[in-house]
């Protein structure tokens, strides 16, 4: 019994040891898979390892070429990745795209012209071959650019290689991008016998995008749900406005007889160039770059109120992300702004208006106003992990809106209602077998114009093609839609302009054709000039009277002046539309103003540390950086001189809508006055008289004059290589006494009867 129970011990522990010597070598064999993210290449002899080795150089090269484009790009490694209906605008806010150049980022959450929120966020993962996804563009990236990198192994002496067609495979994973890269290769040692085959490789790219992904999207989600952007933007709006502003109130009541007076393009001037561009300082509460000590760090209750508005806390505030985020508006782009639905915005009386309730101070005015605000915005997501601590930079676009002082949320737009015809005119079947040729050409040379993009218009807009050069002219040859009724072929070329072209596409029949005039827009410098009640008299009743048209063109044009020191002029010019799908010009609008040279100090140091501290923190780019950099460098570290402003806008010859206000803003004194008024007369008899005390009237600041008109801007003035055009406004001056004031000129009226003074001069 002991032999035989010593037996069975050493058996079962033989069987042990057997099972146990099982389970390790499984477990060896199949570790590397166990491995998350991680897969390794075909192995190869070594006498072509350096092959080996170079090829997966170039993929790993490749490899983070496209993912930085990717990142740059919003979700897209090229521009011609961009699905092709989509619509590409210079006015952002009715783009599908945000040109930022040189990046093109579609939207990931904006309002489309039918009031739809939508988003242009490619699928990350692929569904199908030759979708738009991540992966498949990071798939076509490597098979077009892997073999530039490997230049036909020319570097490779020693070695004769054959190669095949680049396939490849990307899996996005949790921790890292996986290219499997299929590339085909025979490789023969020179002098040797032997040829190797090689075709498996496999690199994996050390980042995060799939993290780095998901944070993106759950930020715009939260700002679809939330309008955080929004908010802010309208709570900076409510701290600006207000009295001494240039903002009006979004809510309040004013009492005396001040006359506020708010101008469209000064107020979108101000949201674009103070409000939006703090937005540089919002902050993701769990990102990388969130400080939380600097909550507390502000002794002054107002600064430390407005840095904790800019602090957004995310639904999963408790979860830290390893990257950091940054949002800016894109200077100088596009935006909309609109106060009360017009240029110049008068807050109105609530207590009904008269000469005494003015003047007494007795006016209540309702500064409310309604404002539509849409602006585009970048968010930036910043991986200082990726590649190995080289880092990635992701851009993402996004659109704003603010409607009547109210944030725009996705679910309140369920209740908009656009009308969609059930037929897209840009199905395949809805084009007539009809060809159509447009041409495009310069309007001001007969110049041939190539790369104007072509629309047709229908209710539904759809993008036809681009004009190219062929057999000597710039055109287009295709099928358009069927439309029976409304069609119009638009034609859009940045810098130029253009009026529609009506047509109806009826049915089949003979070719018809086309040709654009399309105007170069032309930049003109623009100054303001005013002309007295006298000087205006000079012109009407000259003496002598001007003996040629040449000597009447200098006297009106001598017949104006400088503005004074106190002086200011709000100017705004809106070119007159025929048609709503003309080419859009933009409105000129500024302020124009006397000033004197002054000198600011420049602090070089003190700059160029804030620059510092900025890109490190992650609110500016390293091309933003590089730029500021490179601007301070150019000044003097001295002091340097700001010059009178000038103001240059583009145009094209046309019909503007001219509006022009002039301020006084200086003392404005008149004394007190005991009048004798006529209130009946009999055959110009008075009969009754009435007697009015008129109070003391001293205030600061006075609408003395302007100039409202429709002026034509001929092509004849605007491309005679005169680069300066000088506008005019009409100057009543100051009144001094109760008579004066009683007696002072209708603006629109005056305007009406001296339009020629009106008209611009170049020179």
């Amino acid at each position: 019994m002991k032999k035989r129970g010593q037996i069975t011990l050493f058996l079962i522990i033989g069987i042990v040891l057997v099972f146990s010597t099982a389970v390790i070598l499984f477990i060896r064999g199949n570790i590397g898979s166990l491995k998350p993210g991680v897969e390794k290449g075909e192995e190869v002899p070594y006498e072509i390892q350096p092959v080996k080795e170079f090829v997966d150089k170039c993929i790993d090269s490749v490899a983070y070429e496209a993912i930085q484009q990717l990142g740059m790009g919003g979700g897209y490694i090229n521009p011609v990745d961009i699905p092709s209906d989509l619509e590409i605008s210079p006015f952002a806010v009715d783009s599908d795209v945000l040109i930022y150049e040189p990046q093109y980022l579609p939207y990931w959450h904006y309002v489309d012209n039918n009031f739809v929120v939508r988003s242009n966020r490619p699928s990350l993962k692929k569904v199908s071959d030759g979708d738009n996804s991540v992966e498949s563009q990071l798939e076509h990236y490597m098979n077009a650019n892997l073999k530039a990198c490997t230049r036909g192994f020319s570097d490779f002496e020693q070695f004769e290689v054959s190669e095949g067609v680049v396939k490849t495979d990307v899996k996005i994973t949790k921790n890292n991008v996986v290219f499997k890269v299929n590339y085909p290769l025979q490789v023969n040692v020179k002098g040797s016998p032997t040829t190797y085959s090689v075709s498996k490789f496999v690199r994996n790219a050390d980042v995060n995008l799939k993290g780095l992904w998901d944070f993106a999207t759950e930020i715009i989600n939260f700002e679809r749900e939330s309008t955080f952007i929004e908010n802010i933007v309208k709570d900076l709006i409510v701290l600006y406005a207000g009295a001494g502003s240039d903002l009006p109130e979004m809510s309040g009541l004013t009492l005396g007889d001040n006359i506020h007076i708010y101008v469209r393009h000064v107020v979108e001037q101000i949201i674009r160039d103070e409000i939006l561009d703090l937005l540089r300082i919002v902050k993701i509460t769990n990102a990388l770059n969130n400080d939380p000590s600097l909550s507390n760090s502000f002794s002054d209750p107002l600064r430390s109120g407005i840095y904790k508005m800019m602090l957004v806390r995310m639904p999963d505030d408790d979860k830290q992300h390893p990257y950091a985020v940054s949002f800016f508006y894109p200077p100088d782009t596009p935006i909309h702004v609109s106060i009360g639905d017009s240029e110049v915005y008068i807050p109105p009386d609530i207590i009904p208006s008269n000469f005494i309730t003015r003047f007494i101070g007795l006016s209540l005015k309702d500064e409310r106003v309604k404002y539509d605000v849409s602006f585009p915005v970048i968010m930036r997501l910043y991986d200082p992990y990726a590649f190995n601590n080289r880092g990635l930079e992701f851009y993402v676009a996004l659109e704003a809106n603010i409607i009547n002082n109210e944030p725009v949320r996705a679910e309140a737009l369920s209740n908009v209602t656009a009308y969609v015809s059930p037929i897209s005119i840009n199905d395949p079947g809805q084009l007539i077998n009809k060809s159509i040729t447009v041409r495009t050409i310069n309007a001001l040379d007969d110049s041939e114009l190539v790369g104007v993009r072509i629309y047709y218009r229908c209710g539904q807009r759809v993008f036809i093609g681009e004009t190219e050069l062929s057999g000597g002219q710039a055109a287009l040859t295709a099928n358009f839609p069927y439309c029976a009724f409304g069609g119009k072929i638009i034609a859009e070329k940045q810098g130029y302009f253009s009026k529609p072209i009506l047509f109806n596409n009826l049915e089949e029949g003979p070719p018809e054709s086309f040709t654009f005039e399309l105007w170069p827009f032309k930049e003109i410098n623009i100054k303001v000039k005013k002309r007295t009640e006298d000087l205006v008299s000079q012109v009407l009743y000259p003496d002598p009277y001007p003996s040629s048209p040449a000597e009447y063109y200098r006297m009106k044009k001598e017949a104006a002046t400088e503005l004074g020191e106190l002086d200011k002029v709000s100017i705004t010019m809106q070119r007159v539309k025929e048609d709503p799908d003309e080419t859009d010009v933009p409105l000129i609008s500024f302020i124009w103003y006397q000033t004197e040279e002054s000198p600011i100090n420049v602090d070089y140091e003190a700059q160029r540390q804030a620059y510092d501290e900025m890109y490190a923190n992650g609110s500016i780019t390293r091309g933003e950086y590089e730029e500021m950099i490179n601007n301070l460098d150019k000044m003097s570290h001295e002091n340097i001189t700001i010059p009178l402003e000038n103001y240059s806008f583009n145009l094209v010859p046309g019909t503007y809508r001219y509006v022009a206000y002039l301020y006084y803003n200086g003392e404005v004194y008149i004394p007190a006055e005991t009048r004798e008024d006529c209130v009946t007369k009999i055959l110009g008899v008075c009969v009754d008289h009435q007697t009015t005390e008129y109070p003391e009237l001293n205030q600061t600041g006075w609408p003395s004059g302007g100039g409202l008109a429709n002026i034509t801007i001929y092509k004849s003035d605007l491309y005679s290589g005169k680069q300066n055009m000088t506008l005019y406004v009409f100057d009543f001056g100051v009144p001094s006494s109760w008579d004066e004031m009683l007696n002072m000129k209708n603006l629109q009226e005056y305007s009406e009867q001296n339009n020629e003074l009106l008209k611009p001069m170049f020179e």
